[in-house]
């Protein structure tokens, strides 16, 4: 065992939760301030998406089609200048797209 009664447990516990949601609201993310950077998000890479040149177009769906995905991010990510978050979602757009 631990050495720690039940209580003392529940009580760390309980700290520990209070001190995640403080540190949550000192950074100021509220619900409404992460669907807005979402929905920019969406947005950057729906155009990305649209404005992939062909040829680069082609060279992810291969390497989707190779099971490539990590890859794929890479090529995405050079191609847009986009992070790696915005990058890895429009790649898994384009994988659910083509059905890989």
């Amino acid at each position: 065992m631990s050495g720690f009664h039940p209580d003392q447990i529940l009580i760390l516990v309980g700290v520990a939760i209070v001190a995640f949601l403080l540190g949550r609201a000192a950074r100021g993310v509220s619900a409404e301030d992460r669907a807005e950077r979402d929905r920019l998000d969406n947005e950057a890479v729906e155009a990305a998406l649209a404005g992939l040149s062909p040829d680069v177009r082609m060279q992810i769906d291969r390497l989707l089609s190779e099971r490539k995905k990590i890859e794929a991010i890479k090529v995405f990510r050079e191609a847009t200048g986009l992070g790696l978050k915005q990058s890895k979602d429009a790649v898994e757009r384009r994988a659910l797209s083509l059905g890989a």
